[in-house]
């Protein structure tokens, strides 16, 4: 007998990018599904798959962090057969087959799988579902298989379509539509090659952009926080501001003024904020850092669902 459940998304990112700074660059992302509370899991029960499915995606080099896009990852756990054996207590007895899928949702292509059958024996049928639960490998070697077959194929993908991508990418640019272009610029791997240093150079643009459309709005922010004396505050935004952006140069006398302000204790903030807008090294990791920022915001504010029968 059969039970299939609902699933809901959380998200997690594959951790491959290579480089000093291999937090920043762009990696490939999956969407996580999970059992949503039904029947047949409870609660309790949820967040043991949870914890084992972030055990396997952390021992196969994957964050705890990501944004949804196009692929998917999933579970599927499917009770075949149960008993109770009859005794001074009975035993409730389950057959089970925990399986794991990732998909690419436009096409609904299943680019890699894998199963491994449970058993799980309990007083209640709960204990049961529990012990089979507890028997979810989070190591093995035909889950190394899984995911470094799934890697490959998505790389694959992103190299077939870098290019349409990037026109993409220049279109929501053209209708200042500079988050949007930012995450999904910012979705393509490291890994795809030639296509990849386009892709940087138009994420770049679209930063830019971005930079000079809240440029204005930061500068006031900062005039307000001068006045009320937060400098520190103030620093910490100008400190974001591009120096290739439209309004640098305020930027840099508004830090200019504050530095005839400020106490020792804000000296110190001051002179390292200084020594990062003279370091180029620096200022590419913070802008890396700021559309790492702008790409997981964009689509954290779009949250999305996935209901497990449409997976299948």
């Amino acid at each position: 007998m059969k039970y299939i459940f609902k699933l809901i998304i959380i998200l997690v990112s594959f951790s491959i990018a290579q480089g000093q700074n291999p937090d920043l660059e762009n990696k490939i992302t999956l969407a996580v599904v999970l059992p949503d509370n039904s029947e047949h899991l409870s609660n309790a029960q949820i967040s043991k798959i949870a914890s084992k499915m972030q055990k396997m995606v952390t021992n196969y080099g994957i964050s705890g962090e990501g944004y949804t896009n196009n692929f998917v990852i999933y579970p599927k756990y499917e009770i075949h057969d149960k008993n109770i054996v009859e005794g001074m207590k009975n035993v409730n007895i389950i057959d089970v087959e925990f399986g794991l899928f990732i998909k690419e949702l436009n096409s609904g292509k299943v680019y890699a799988s894998y199963s491994q059958t449970l058993k799980g024996d309990g007083y209640s049928y709960e204990q049961a579902v529990n012990q089979s639960i507890s028997k979810i490998s989070t190591y093995n070697e035909k889950l190394e298989v899984f995911f470094e077959d799934a890697k490959l194929k998505i790389i694959g993908y992103y190299t077939e379509n870098c290019d349409q991508i990037y026109n993409n990418g220049d279109s929501l640019i053209k209708q200042k539509r500079f988050s949007e272009a930012i995450a999904l610029l910012y979705t393509v791997p490291s890994e795809v090659g030639e296509c990849y240093e386009k892709i940087r150079s138009k994420q770049d643009e679209a930063y830019l952009a971005y930079q000079n459309q809240q440029c204005q709005e930061n500068i006031q922010k900062v005039k307000s926080l001068i006045a009320d004396k937060k400098y520190s505050t103030a620093l910490n935004i100008l400190g974001t501001i591009d120096p290739t952006s439209s309004c640098a140069q305020t930027a840099e006398n508004l830090i200019n003024e504050i530095a005839l302000k400020i106490d020792e204790k804000d000296k110190q903030l001051f002179q390292q904020q200084e020594q990062l807008r003279k370091d180029a090294k620096e200022m590419e990791i913070l802008r890396m850092k700021n559309i790492k920022q702008i790409a997981e915001a964009y689509y954290k504010s779009k949250p999305s669902t996935v209901i497990y029968k449409s997976l299948f």
